[in-house]
């Protein structure tokens, strides 16, 4: 007998639920831990053939499905596992019982065993290293995480390389972008099985709910009669061997529209594959979210609208047609032989979709930059948050200039700019009732008040062009795993709530230092401190800011200053700035004096064993900027000893520009001093 103790890294995942196939019953797990791959194999799936040699268990309404196994449940979940009925057999042979997600088999099958060696797994979760991960998530929480200078990855420039040889523009004018699969010959096993019980189960769910099966029908003939799925011809039902996959799709209702919404689920795997794990994702090519929310605080006239369907509007050349089939009842009559059809979009739940539809409205935007301003090809390319458009600007004329010609370029690419919303009723006024957002449809534009809009998350209270936030607490338990959920489900990309979620925090760094558990009771002392934090949270309700910040045309340069102090409780530094001084014309001699007894050598091996960068500007730079001279990089004299070019960083990159006022040193060699120094 031999062991071996290998460290597994996976994934915390909580809140999940599972069903059984007729979707009847319903357990919720406790936290799950998720890894690339389970150490068990289809081999370890009962099989009909195995059930041959045992009679008592053919009555056993058994469901044999051919998949992968995904989960593994164990004895911390009783509900799932406690038996409910046992079919029994001979002593040395299986018996079958009966759960609440199904029947099971257990015992000996009398397999033909290849080989003496029979493999045993024990799995034990070290929930100590998951502590260390959230001190360090604690310690580093304001890191410059959006400075990230690495390039492009190896699959990126596949990706890049894949789209830009197939996007085309189709008769109707749509973009098609062929599947950026990593493989330019991809093969998939038939998982034809697997999707049609899928659909059953989904036809029995709506043999007992008929809003269910009126909705999801009506979804599924929206795709059709769009154009963005067709029912497969009879002559193309049997491709190559390889060449179709068949995506198992699923109903999701959005939870404060109440609509519904097909999720096609490119990641289910069969025989340890997905079409996702075939395809490039692609470069991240969506706006930084809170780069478009404070661009849309910059201008006096707000803006946002969206684009319909976005994905469903970029296509896939006919050659990918069948990667995309997938089953479905024809005119939703679960009761009929189900049909092939397949899609002929980038559909929503492909890895590579949102890169994809982001490339072609780009793509847009450059075809068609010499039909309008250059402001509006910039805004295209800066202003939308995937399908969302956010963005301000200065005057009347100009914001409707630009959303006219944002409304062409889109239409040009077959993109449907619509759902309009502005703070400006003259804006609102210009275009279609249709075009505009719902709740300003029914609305006197000229006398009525505006309604409340959210823009990316954050609410927005058009009447008042404020900002606010809006809170749905529910009770969860008063464990560190409640704290912390209750916690990170307040939204606030801006930051403006830190101050008042600072005293949550500090509850939760407390039972970190303590060595609480995940899901043991807080101590006294600290449940009094949050539950009055919590019964105030509602209080959050009435705290708005202005959407506007004041910023003009008339405005060159804006600047944010941030001035905060190191502290135990608010997070270690990540980075200071210090400089030499002279620009405080009175504290210049007792700044300088100060700094003459610091050893700055030594002080920044101490910041460096504390993961702390400190930037100390040279006490002789030759031109005293400040803080500011640090986006000088470097000078560059030429053979006469004069400094004719300096290197300079910006918002856009580094650039060498030459000096366009000179001033001759005195000494040559004092120019080779401060130049060493710089």
């Amino acid at each position: 007998m031999s062991s071996t103790n290998q460290r597994v890294e996976t994934k915390a995942v909580h809140g999940l639920e599972i069903l059984d196939l007729d979707e009847n019953e319903r357990i919720c797990l406790p936290t799950t831990y998720a890894r690339k791959e389970l150490p068990v194999s289809c081999s370890d799936i009962i099989t009909e053939e195995d059930l041959k040699g045992w009679p008592h268990l053919s009555d056993v309404p058994l469901c044999l499905i051919q998949a992968e196994v995904g989960l593994m449940i164990g004895a911390n979940v009783p509900e799932a596992i406690k038996p409910l009925k046992v079919v029994s057999g001979p002593p040395t042979g299986p018996y079958a019982s009966q759960h609440r997600l199904g029947w099971a088999i257990n015992g000996p099958l009398s397999r033909k065993r290849v080989g003496d060696v029979i493999q045993c797994n024990r799995t034990k979760v070290d929930l100590e290293e998951i502590n260390i991960k959230i001190r360090h998530m604690y310690d580093a929480e304001f890191q410059d995480s959006g400075l990230d200078s690495r390039g492009p990855s190896v699959d990126d420039t596949k990706w890049l390389k894949r789209v830009e040889n197939s996007i085309r523009t189709d008769e109707r004018g749509h973009y098609e972008i062929a599947l950026p699969f990593r493989d330019t010959t991809p093969s998939f096993p038939n998982n034809r099985k697997q999707a049609l019980q899928r659909l059953e189960s989904i036809g029995k769910r709506m043999q007992r709910d008929q809003d269910y099966r009126k909705d999801y029908s009506a979804f599924m003939q929206t795709m059709l009669d769009s154009d963005f799925a067709e029912p497969v011809p009879l002559s193309e039902l049997k491709p190559k061997i390889g060449q179709v996959w068949y995506i198992i799709h699923h109903a999701v209702y959005h939870k404060r529209k109440k609509t519904i919404r097909i999720v096609f689920n490119c990641s289910s795997k069969f025989m340890g594959i997905s079409l996702n794990d075939t395809l490039l994702p692609g470069p991240d090519l969506v706006n930084n979210l809170l780069g478009v929310l404070i661009r849309f605080r910059e201008r006096k006239i707000a803006i946002m609208a969206d684009i319909e369907k976005m994905f469903y509007q970029v296509k896939v050349p006919e050659e990918n047609y069948d990667f995309l089939r997938f089953l479905w009842y024809p005119d939703g009559d679960f009761t009929r032989t189900p049909h092939e059809y397949r899609l002929k979009v980038h559909v929503f739940g492909a890895v590579s979709s949102p890169s994809c539809a982001s490339f072609a409205l780009q793509q847009a935007a450059r075809d068609h930059e010499d039909k309008v301003n250059r402001s509006t090809v910039k805004t295209i390319k800066d202003g939308f948050y995937v399908d969302d458009l956010v963005v301000s600007v200065d005057e009347v004329t100009k914001a409707i200039t630009l959303l006219k010609e944002i409304r062409l370029v889109c239409s040009q690419a077959r993109f449907n700019l619509t759902q309009i919303s502005s703070n400006d009723r003259e804006v609102l006024s210009s275009f279609d009732i249709k075009d505009l957002a719902q709740k300003f449809q029914p609305l006197d534009l000229h006398h009525e008040e505006l309604p409340i809009e959210r823009a990316l998350g954050v609410t927005w209270n058009v009447e008042t062009d404020t900002l606010g936030f809006k809170i749905h607490y529910q009770e969860k338990p008063h464990t560190r795993r409640g704290l912390l959920s209750t916690i990170y489900a307040i939204y606030d990309p801006f930051g403006h709530l830190g101050p008042i979620i600072m005293p949550a925090k500090r509850i939760l760094q407390e039972l970190c230092r303590r060595n609480c558990g995940w899901d043991e009771p807080l101590p006294s002392d600290l449940r009094d401190v949050w539950v009055k934090w919590t019964s105030e949270l509602s209080l959050l309700l009435d705290y708005t800011i202005p959407r506007w910040i004041k910023i003009s045309d008339d405005v060159k340069s804006v600047q944010v200053h941030v001035f905060c102090d190191g502290s135990e409780v608010g997070g270690q530094v990540r980075l200071m700035r210090s400089d030499n001084g002279t620009n405080f014309v009175g504290a210049e001699r007792e700044i300088r004096e100060t700094l003459e007894t610091l050893v700055h050598e030594d002080i920044r091996e101490e910041m460096v064993k504390m993961q702390v960068k400190w930037i100390f500007n040279p006490p002789y730079a030759h031109h005293f900027g400040g803080v500011w001279e640090r986006e000088i990089l470097d000078v560059f004299p030429g053979q006469d000893k004069m400094v004719r070019q300096v290197k300079v960083k910006s918002a856009g990159g580094t650039y060498k520009r030459p000096i366009s006022h000179l001033v001759m040193l005195q000494e040559n060699n004092e120019l080779d001093q401060k130049t060493r120094r710089n």
